[in-house]
């Protein structure tokens, strides 16, 4: 009875499409987990056996069907591009939102804005030079000249620290994202040795390889990191020309103590510091020994933002310090008639940096010694009543190197510069987005594909069983029945 193959044909059938319709079930479990790629059970025709016999020479069938693998329906090349279009993303975000925060720190324009507080400062120069020597309005025109000063310098106090916190907090996120890519990689790694132990042992590796991808596509995220397929089914990962994971072995990635504060960055900066200068305010990532420098992800935003784009801006908030302070003392002491009275020497109205004559957004300051009757608001020799020193310090708000000038110059270009990177961010998202579509339209589950390949699969199953019901039925008359006739 062994010449009966259609037994095997049948068996054989019953296991495979059993088989794929366990792994169809699979696919719709997991028709909503994030990361799963659809699976699909490979059939694979055996070969005939050989003749022997009383079938010598006969023609014999084949010997039915079995599963050759479970494949999952993952593209290297789409795969690639959406990595590299996620990292591309995730960097301009970055961008993005790094200058966001700048350009709503200007609160322009608005009443709290920088610009509105210099104005009303010019416009108190501008009254107090018309109410010099008056009884009742000369010493409360002083005191507004003073307030609004005091504005001014709180505005630019209040700026540098915002920033400052900033870079603090951009500061500690870069060291955690660091300790992320990390912890992100030994798993990689870990994956990759399981994936190669299922692979070389024959089982099942699909699943392992779906989290694999899913913990790649954060690195990536992160860092910009490029892969490559390697053996085994492992996947490496490459940082700025460094492995950070090569099969189951990770180089730590580590990124520099210093500096730790913005100001460090800016001393750095006015000592010609280059990328390689640690010392003189550069943070520095390395990758095992070497310096590496990733060119998407996250962690490059970040990097952009504490090595130029803060510290950038913080430098433009100086130069409006630098340029007022520096104005207005220039008038405040080019003259000793305060009061009508005159006075050597005259007191400058904004105090500063070390060395004199320097002045920070953060320095800047009006001594507490200072006040209302130490303002030179005319010229000796016109009288009590001369406004002339405080009309020209009045006059600074509108010339062209004021440091009005200075601070629209820098508000104009944030702007710019910000509307530019939310528009690389869309253009950013929107190429994401479609990559990913095309990767799920190809790798994930469609519910009404799944309904149909079950329903074929099933009539599949549902025929092997009627070809080995109708072989039950042919031996039982061979056994039973045969030489029964007649009697």
């Amino acid at each position: 009875m062994s010449t009966f193959s259609g037994i095997n044909a049948a068996v054989t059938a019953l296991r495979a499409h059993r088989s794929a319709m366990d792994v169809i079930g699979q696919n719709v479990a997991n028709v909503n987990t994030p990361g799963y790629t659809r699976q699909r059970a490979e059939l694979e025709m055996l070969n005939a056996p050989g003749g022997s016999g009383m079938l010598t020479g006969n023609p014999v069938t084949g010997g039915g069907v079995r599963v050759a693998e479970i494949t999952r329906a993952f593209d290297a090349v789409q795969s690639q591009r959406v990595n590299v279009q996620t990292g591309d993303h995730a960097l301009q975000q970055q961008r993005a939102d790094t200058l966001s925060g700048l350009e709503s720190l200007t609160q322009e324009p608005s009443d709290a804005g920088l610009a509105t507080q210099l104005n009303k400062m010019w416009a108190a120069f501008a009254d107090a030079a018309t109410k010099v020597g008056s009884t009742n309005a000369d010493a409360a025109a002083r005191q507004s000249v003073l307030g609004a000063a005091q504005n001014v310098v709180t505005t630019l106090h209040a700026a540098w620290n915002t920033i400052n916190d900033q870079w603090s907090t951009m500061r500690t996120q870069v060291s955690a994202d660091v300790d992320e890519v990390n912890t992100l990689a030994g798993s990689v790694a870990t994956l990759n040795e399981q994936i190669q132990k299922a692979v070389t042992t024959g089982g099942a590796a699909n699943e392992l390889k779906d989290r694999r991808d899913q913990l790649v596509t954060r690195i990536v995220e992160l860092t910009g990191a490029t892969t490559q397929a390697a053996a085994n089914g492992q996947t490496d990962l490459y940082l700025g020309g460094g492995l950070l994971v090569q099969g189951n072995l990770t180089t730590k990635l580590t990124v520099s103590q210093t500096p730790t504060s913005m100001t460090d960055v800016l001393k750095g900066q006015a000592a010609g510091a280059t990328p390689a200068e640690v010392a003189n305010g550069t943070i520095v990532v390395k990758l095992g020994d070497n310096t590496v420098t990733p060119f998407s992800g996250k962690i490059t935003g970040e990097l952009e933002a504490l090595r130029t784009t803060l510290p950038g801006a913080s430098a433009k908030y100086d130069a409006v310090a630098q340029s007022l302070a520096t104005q207005v003392n220039a008038l405040q002491t080019a003259t000793t008639a305060v009061d009508g009275n005159g006075v050597t020497p005259p007191k400058k109205l904004f105090s500063g940096d070390v060395p004199a004559g320097t002045f920070t957004a953060q320095s800047i300051t009006i001594d507490t010694s200072f006040t209302s009757k130490d303002l030179a608001l005319g010229s000796v020799g016109k009288g009590v009543k001369d406004g002339s020193n405080a009309a020209a310090i009045a006059a600074v708000g509108t010339s062209a190197t004021s440091p009005d000038s200075v601070w629209a110059s820098y508000v104009s270009k944030l702007g710019a510069d910000s509307a530019s990177a939310v528009a690389r961010t869309t253009s950013a998202q929107a190429v994401l987005t479609a990559s990913i579509a095309d990767q799920q339209g190809a790798a994930g589950v469609s519910l009404d594909e799944e309904s149909a390949d079950l329903i074929a699969a099933q009539r599949a199953y549902q025929g092997a069983a009627r070809v080995l019901t109708a072989v039950d039925e042919m031996l039982d008359t061979l056994i039973n029945k045969t030489g029964l006739v007649g009697r």
